[in-house]
């Protein structure tokens, strides 16, 4: 992250690109707060600002104004806010740091004006956490305003509205929505969490999956050299486990979904120390694959194996 601080004014774009989806904004009960499909964080927005189609935010095309929410896994936090704290980046001037109160907590707000290309803009970068700790997951929220435009949004206008960003419980039907695959039989898990990319259910009431049995289905990409050797990258996949005293049982190619697939069943010794048996499908398609890791306490292997099978059998490709 030594990085970071010269970075972090162009770290929005980039991960935009990541989590980019068509912005309709979900309103909240009290007609007030606009919330970019599938994130938690949202706000009130201010003057003409207008969602994006095709970007978590709104912007106001004929000023050139963006606003963009960006939601971070929770180890960036401490990378983020030094950053924030840190260095100024190139091009930055006029910089205030500031402990930033708004609806659902307070935040740390950095403030700069920034030349880029020739062109001078105010930026407001709000990072912001539930509760103010940063263990569910780090929003980033920033708003560029040209200089031009500063008369139509001054900062009091733009603070008003990074005051109003608030947060709602997690949108799990609108996030499934927004992966690139569909999951038609759950086999009575419960589905805890997801990403761009992945679906975590469990078979319990608590998200902990510390002690219960619970499914990941992951998509993702790798360089066709690494998939010529779809037996070994399987395997390797397996050293990505938290797992302790990994034992292959078995491994088998079969088809899965119609496509090439590889199963393997491991017994193994949770972090706590507890016997675990799991299963790792990969089915491979195009140049990418679907994974599918189920796990489960040794004893209850039996019972959990066909529920595994049933959401694997379940999942397509959108």
């Amino acid at each position: 992250m030594s990085k970071i601080g010269a970075a972090v004014f162009r770290l929005l774009p980039v991960l935009l690109v990541l989590i980019a989806c068509a912005a309709t904004g979900a309103r909240a009960a009290d007609g007030s707060a606009v919330f970019p499909p599938g994130l938690r964080m949202g706000l009130e927005p201010v003057g003409n600002l207008k969602p994006n189609q095709g970007a978590a935010g709104f912007s106001h095309p004929e000023h050139q104004v963006t606003v963009t929410i960006v939601e971070l896994p929770p180890a960036s936090f401490d990378g983020v806010s030094k950053a924030m704290f840190g260095t100024a980046p190139s091009g930055a001037t006029e910089i205030k740091r500031e402990l930033f109160p708004f609806r659902s907590g307070i935040g740390y707000l950095h403030t700069a004006r920034v030349t880029e290309n020739g062109v001078t803009s105010n930026r407001w970068l709000l990072l912001v956490t539930p509760a103010g700790t940063p263990q569910e997951f780090v929003a980033l929220i920033s708003a560029t305003v040209p200089e031009a435009a500063s008369n139509v949004y001054p900062d009091e206008l733009v603070r008003k509205m990074l005051a109003s960003v608030t947060m709602r419980a997690p949108p799990i039907q609108e996030q499934l929505g927004l992966i690139p695959f569909t999951i038609g039989n759950l086999a009575n898990f419960r589905v805890a969490r997801v990403t761009p990319g992945s679906v975590l259910m469990v078979d319990g009431w608590t998200d902990n999956i510390g002690g219960q049995p619970y499914m990941v289905v992951s998509i993702g990409a790798a360089p066709q050299q690494k998939l010529e050797d779809r037996a070994r990258f399987s395997r390797d996949l397996l050293a990505t486990l938290p797992f302790r005293e990994l034992s292959i049982q078995s491994a088998d190619e079969m088809r899965i979904g119609g496509e090439h697939g590889i199963e393997f069943r491991i017994r193994a010794k949770s972090p706590t120390g507890s016997p675990v048996a799991m299963v790792q499908w990969v089915r491979f398609t195009g140049g990418g694959f679907l994974r599918y890791l189920g796990v489960a306490p040794a004893e209850r292997w039996d019972e959990l194996f066909p529920r595994f099978r049933a959401v694997r059998d379940g999942v397509d490709l959108r």
